[in-house]
């Protein structure tokens, strides 16, 4: 008797031990399948950590990987139930073997599946570096058993015209990198100066220069036509770094010149009109709708540093800078201050002032807001295109859920205006 009920308890004590290993073996599945695969390579590849190689050369085989887990793990859970019958056998008798089962069930369910996985999803990283090592030896352990098994599971699969590949290397597209970033803003509510430029960058390939062009109504430059005082006067007052250069009308731009290239002129004692004419660089013309990606990349080539916009008709759109795409990309960063819309102003909880040239991109970007970027560049532009006439006066206009009310008119442009976000406007009807 004492020798059956001794066999008896060694036999739970091994059950409660192969329990604690399926439990092991499920919170690794768990944990190596929820691995962040990209920062594993980074660690691979980048930090050359010897444990994340491990990791990231088992899971380029994962069915491997996979088919020795659930081997271990399959083979434990059937021993368990087999050894459990037999102790309930030997010590109640078969009319308690159905108990028994839903118990087991209950037990296995919780201490060697849901619990140790709950804990492996919560922490995948710290169990699955921990584990690497344990499950690197036992895959080379149980290398023939698992081969077979995934041999026999790949005939099968081939049956139902399937094939079974390795793992191929992560990759993300602009896109999904994009959506990454902005998702990682959206969860922070960062303002992060860094996350804005690599967002910028990414943006490049989809803008235009149309974008961010510098206006054909704000161009200034040098008029070749006026007296030399006056020119002076424009080189004593203007903050550009290229003056473009023209005849008369802003339409006939002959090309331009930096302020470098002035400030050694002045320094010979050489600056004249045809000093200016002489040195100036020719200007070169491209469609609105280039790429930034590709005219920055041009810039770069060519060691140039302006461009003049036309558009399909070879009408003169504007001027883009290699400045204008760079704080594109970085904003003010460079400068050592933050992207900012000019001068604008927040009443109370939820009304918006704006100038009507502020760049629809800027406040989209800068206010995390969703107002259509395509078609018009500036939110006054915006009104104007919606309403698809030059409006006389104040008025209100609903777009995209965005109200936007004109506050004042000048030369023809919407000067002031003031926006309520759709969040915040429906807060302001509630109220009313």
């Amino acid at each position: 008797m004492n020798a059956v009920l001794q066999n008896g308890v060694l036999t739970l004590f091994f059950i409660v031990i192969c329990m604690i290993l399926s439990g092991f073996f499920s919170g690794s599945e768990t944990a190596v399948t929820a691995l962040n695969r990209y920062r594993l390579q980074y660690l691979a590849n980048i930090k050359r950590n010897q444990t994340a190689e491990r990791l990231l050369e088992m899971l380029r085989h994962p069915q491997r990987l996979l088919g020795m887990i659930l081997i271990a793990n399959t083979f434990l859970n059937m021993l368990v139930s087999s050894l459990t019958t037999a102790v309930v056998i030997t010590w109640l008798g078969q009319e308690y073997v159905l108990l028994s089962t839903v118990v087991l069930t209950f037990l296995v369910l919780v201490f060697a599946e849901v619990l140790p996985k709950s804990v492996a999803a919560y922490r995948p990283d710290t169990i699955a570096f921990k584990v690497a090592g344990i499950l690197s030896i036992l895959l080379k352990i149980m290398g023939p058993i698992v081969a077979i098994v995934n041999l026999i599971t790949a005939g099968v699969l081939r049956l139902f015209g399937m094939r079974l590949q390795a793992g191929s290397r992560l990759s993300l597209s602009r896109d999904e990198i994009g959506g990454l970033i902005k998702l990682n803003r959206q969860k922070k509510n960062s303002e992060d100066e860094v996350e804005q430029m690599l967002e910028g960058i990414l943006d490049l390939d989809e803008m235009v220069v149309g974008n961010v062009m510098q206006p054909r109504a704000d161009l200034v430059g040098i008029d070749l036509t006026d007296h030399w005082h006056e020119i002076i006067g424009y080189l004593k007052n203007t903050k550009s770094r290229n003056m473009i250069i023209y005849k008369s009308k802003i339409d006939d731009i002959q090309g331009y010149i930096d302020c470098e290239t002035i400030m050694k002129c002045l320094l010979e004692n050489k600056l004249s009109k045809e000093t200016l004419v002489k040195r100036m660089k020719k200007a070169n013309y491209i469609p609105e709708t280039t790429k930034l990606e590709k005219q920055l990349k041009y810039f770069k080539e060519n060691h140039e540093h302006l461009a003049v916009v036309v558009d399909e008709y070879g009408q003169l759109c504007g001027i883009v800078e290699r400045s204008d795409i760079i704080d594109e990309v970085v904003g003010c960063y460079a400068q050592g201050y933050p992207i900012t819309l000019g001068s604008y102003s927040h009443y109370g909880a939820n009304e918006y002032w704006f100038y009507g040239n502020v760049a629809v991109r800027d406040v989209n970007k800068t206010m995390q807001w969703q107002l259509p970027e395509e078609g018009a560049n500036t939110i006054g532009g915006l009104i104007i295109e919606y309403l698809e006439h030059i409006p006389e006066g104040s008025l209100c206009v609903l777009i995209a859920g965005y109200k936007i009310e004109i506050l004042q008119m000048k030369n023809n442009k919407v000067h002031r205006l003031k926006i309520i976000a759709p969040t915040e406007r429906k807060e302001v009807d509630d109220m009313e």
